[in-house]
């Protein structure tokens, strides 16, 4: 398998305007697929919607969320224009500072492998090769 890219720490690089890259999470729980932090808000280009109301788990307020269009961005070589998503205040999701996460949404052309141990993602245009590989049933 020829890996396109190796990821360290479970982050995904993605590209926005003039080639700047942030680093996102990688979570493949994020229901929007993508959402960002104001850690990163004056760095993106984006078209202001509204905001939304954040809710904890038992349906209580957590805060509020900018709802946007982010105009433009790329991760691992495909372009994606005009998405629907939020901004979100870091803290109200995390206790150490964040750009935001990207989930399985963005992946789902690619062959994904991860490496616990070693925390790593690779990232594949290619078919995995199940000779080579220990297959649990």
């Amino acid at each position: 398998m020829i890996v396109e890219k190796i990821l360290k720490s479970r982050v995904v690089g993605v590209k926005f305007h003039e080639n700047k890259t942030y680093k996102l999470g990688f979570d493949t729980g994020c229901g929007t697929g993508i959402f960002f932090t104001d850690i990163i808000e004056n760095e993106i280009e984006y078209n202001y919607l509204g905001k939304l109301e954040a809710l904890n788990r038992d349906g209580s307020h957590r805060g509020w969320n900018k709802h946007i269009i982010i105009n433009e961005f790329t991760v691992f070589g495909e372009n994606y224009k005009n998405i629907e998503t939020t901004i979100s205040d870091w803290d109200m999701y995390s206790s150490e500072k964040f750009n935001g996460t990207i989930g399985l949404a963005y992946f789902k052309s690619k062959i994904l492998t991860l490496d616990y141990a070693g925390h790593k993602i690779a990232v594949s245009n290619n078919p995995i090769d199940y000779e080579k590989l220990f297959i649990c049933i």
